[in-house]
């Protein structure tokens, strides 16, 4: 199942006229068509968070 949340056309860093898509799916997106991933990981209660430098608290994800 995959289900289309948002279309932005205005990311900086997408070459135009490009568009960065947010999607929740449960199946694995072909390679060539993934720049970057994030995990949302649960335990019970509990959220897993990583710790930047720059950004301080963020979801666990970056560039492939």
């Amino acid at each position: 199942m995959r289900h289309l949340i948002k279309t932005d056309p205005n990311v900086p860093w997408i070459p135009k006229p490009g568009e960065a898509r947010l999607y929740t799916t449960d199946e694995i997106p072909v390679p060539a068509q993934c720049s970057t991933t994030f995990g949302f990981v649960f335990v019970e209660d509990r959220v897993l968070l990583t710790r930047l430098r720059t950004r301080d608290w963020d979801i666990p994800g970056g560039v492939i």
